[in-house]
C-alpha cells in the first residue's frame, strides 16, 4: 500500500499522516479529541478508529498513553496503522474487526476512555452510498445505538467515562440506552455549523454513575458568520 503523507498540527504537536481517498477525517472527531477530558487518564479505546486521526488529537493533549483503535474496514485500519508507524507512536495500537461481535483483549483490559465518532445514520432512514465503506462508515450497517452502548460498557473500568459524538436528532436514544446500561449522562455539548444554525451533532460523556445532573457546556460553533473556522478549530485550519 502507497500512501501520501501530509504535515497536520494539532495544538503544538506535528505529525505526518495520510488519509483514505474514499473517507476522510471530520471536524467531529477532532471536536470529539477536544471534549475528553484526560487529567487522570491512562488507558483509552476508540470504538472504530478508522485512519486514526481521533488518536493523534488525544496524543497531541497528552502524549504517551496507552491506546487502542478497533477499525472494521481493513483499508483504514492499515492506513492508521501506517500513520502511527510514519509518527514512532508505538503507544497506539490498532486492533482490526468488529467491536461489536468480536473479542478483544480476553474481556480483560479495561479502560478510563471509551470513545467514538460512529456512523450517526439508521437503515432505511436514507439513501445508501454506492461505496461500501461509505455505506459502513455513515450508516448502522454493523451496529446500532444499543449495540454501541454495550461494547462500550463492557470496555469500561468503575470509575471510567463513554465519550461519543452522535446525531443531536437522536438526544432521547441516547439518554434512554444510558438508562437502560446504568449510565449517567455527566456532560453534553452541542455542536452547531454557525451561529444562527441548528444543532446537528452533539458530544456526550457517559459514566457508571447513574445519579447524577448533567452539565450541559456551552454550544460548540464551528464557523464564524464569513465562512471562516471559528475557535480551536481557526487555529488547526488556518
Amino acid at each position: 500500500m502507497s500512501l501520501q503523507f501530509k504535515l497536520e498540527s494539532f495544538g503544538e504537536k506535528h505529525y505526518l499522516l495520510s488519509q483514505s481517498e474514499d473517507y476522510k477525517f471530520t471536524i467531529d472527531s477532532i471536536a470529539l479529541g477536544y471534549f475528553i477530558e484526560l487529567d487522570y487518564v491512562k488507558s483509552v479505546i476508540d470504538l472504530g478508529c478508522s485512519t486514526g486521526i481521533l488518536e493523534f488529537v488525544i496524543e497531541s493533549r497528552k502524549p504517551g498513553l496507552e491506546i487502542y483503535g478497533i477499525e472494521i474496514q481493513p483499508v483504514l485500519a492499515n492506513i492508521a496503522e501506517e500513520n502511527f508507524k510514519k509518527n514512532n507512536l508505538s503507544n497506539i495500537s490498532v486492533l482490526k474487526g468488529d467491536y461489536v461481535k468480536d473479542k478483544f483483549l480476553n474481556d480483560k483490559k479495561k479502560f478510563d476512555i471509551v470513545m467514538s465518532n460512529p456512523p450517526y445514520m439508521k437503515m432505511n432512514s436514507g439513501v445508501l452510498p454506492d461505496k461500501q465503506s461509505e455505506k459502513i462508515a455513515k450508516f448502522e450497517l454493523n451496529m446500532d445505538m444499543e449495540s454501541l452502548f454495550s461494547t462500550a460498557n463492557s470496555y469500561l473500568n468503575n470509575k471510567g467515562k463513554f465519550v461519543f459524538t452522535h446525531k443531536a436528532s437522536r438526544i432521547s436514544e441516547i439518554f434512554m440506552n444510558s438508562q437502560k446500561f446504568k449510565m449517567g449522562v455527566e456532560r453534553i455539548q452541542f455542536v452547531h455549523s454557525n451561529e444562527s444554525s441548528k444543532a446537528y451533532i452533539v458530544i456526550v460523556e457517559c459514566s457508571k454513575r447513574k445519579n447524577i445532573d448533567t452539565k450541559v457546556e456551552k454550544p460548540l460553533i464551528i464557523y464564524e458568520n464569513n465562512g471562516k473556522y471559528k475557535g480551536v478549530f481557526g487555529e488547526l485550519f488556518k
